[in-house]
């Protein structure tokens, strides 16, 4: 009798307008897209651009012989053969455009699958600039991972480690 006789106030719910939580995640999508375009268009495989955007540690020399492996500038020219830098010898912006290189068409659809997916969820939590910031805070990490552990002359490209960063 007590409640009936003294109701309690409802409590009202503060609304607020909730904003899209996929444009980053489309905007990365976009991205990536655009550059696996440019690669499919200037030759896929063997598209220069490949070369320029890939993550190459130290870098590398395209000298088609089995058994001479050519780690030096010097030695590339002496084979005719031109030099392709690497992060380590002055192209250090391979350490993110990496993240946003694909050359197979499988490997940028299950990427981007990924991203579609994951994305929006974490952006969510997080909002638009902390996912960003994740994003690419996980690409330079898997960069720095594949300096550290991976081959030297080797080169490596993808999203994949910037999804599992997410993921983590």
């Amino acid at each position: 009798e007590c409640v009936r006789a003294n109701p309690q106030p409802k409590a009202q719910l503060k609304m607020r307008r909730v904003q899209p939580n996929h444009v980053t995640s489309l905007v990365l999508i976009s991205v990536n897209v655009a550059v696996w375009l440019a690669i499919l268009a200037t030759g896929m495989g063997s598209s220069p651009l490949i070369e320029y955007l890939a993550l190459t540690p130290y870098g590398i020399c395209p000298y088609d012989s089995s058994q001479i492996i050519l780690t030096d500038p010097a030695g590339c020219a002496g084979h005719g053969s031109t030099w392709i830098p690497g992060v380590a010898t002055g192209a250090f912006w391979q350490v993110l455009t990496s993240a946003f290189t694909h050359v197979q068409p499988w490997h940028i659809m299950f990427n981007m699958m990924a991203l579609w997916v994951l994305g929006p969820q974490v952006e969510m939590v997080f909002g638009r600039a902390r996912f960003l910031a994740m994003y690419v805070f996980s690409a330079i990490t898997a960069s720095a991972l594949v300096m550290l552990f991976g081959s030297p002359f080797g080169g490596t490209l993808g999203a994949s480690g910037a999804i599992f960063g997410l993921m983590g």
